[in-house]
């Protein structure tokens, strides 16, 4: 981590920044994403140990990055205001808008594993919506290649099994 503080000051020396207003930016920005970073760790840490946290932690950056990248060349998604957006997409010639209002803070799961104890969060919070909620009777724990899952959130833990709707409200 101490490579990546001493990059934003290498950066603004080889950009001849050092000492300008511009050069404080690229320090500041690179600071800034130095917190972000350990923020990610010490989320990752909690779940995952050893290797595995800075594994895990790469994967998500990446799978971010992939996004916003993809995003620099796709007008599916427009910002209305703040943490409003409308999502514009089309299936079978027909489109669709769906207007979604993003929430910020924790999610309601603790936990969401198969029958065989692997870990499905990330896969199932992808079907979920902004605000944490899963209401779709297609999503199934055989849809999802699973026998059952085990779902554990703030309040209780709740089992589904076969064809069984898996619902999160």
């Amino acid at each position: 981590m101490w490579l990546l503080l001493t990059a934003g000051t290498m950066l603004a020396t080889l950009a001849g920044l050092y000492g300008t207003e511009k050069g404080k930016r690229v320090r500041t920005w690179v600071q800034y994403k130095h917190g972000k970073w350990k923020d990610l760790i010490k989320m990752v840490s909690s779940r995952h140990s050893g290797l595995m946290i800075y594994v895990v932690s790469l994967k998500m950056l990446g799978q971010a990055t992939y996004a916003d990248f993809l995003s620099l060349f796709d007008n599916r998604v427009k910002q209305l205001g703040p943490k409003l957006y409308e999502v514009k997409y089309y299936i079978e010639g027909n489109m669709y808008k769906f207007p979604v209002k993003v929430r910020r803070g924790p999610s309601n799961l603790i936990s969401v594993n198969d029958e065989n104890n692997n870990d499905l969060f990330i896969v199932l919070g992808e079907y979920m919506g902004p605000h944490g909620v899963l209401k779709n009777p297609i999503v199934t724990p055989k849809f999802l290649g699973c026998e059952s899952v085990t779902i554990e959130t703030l309040e209780d833990t709740k089992v589904f099994t076969g064809d069984q709707m898996i619902e999160i409200s």
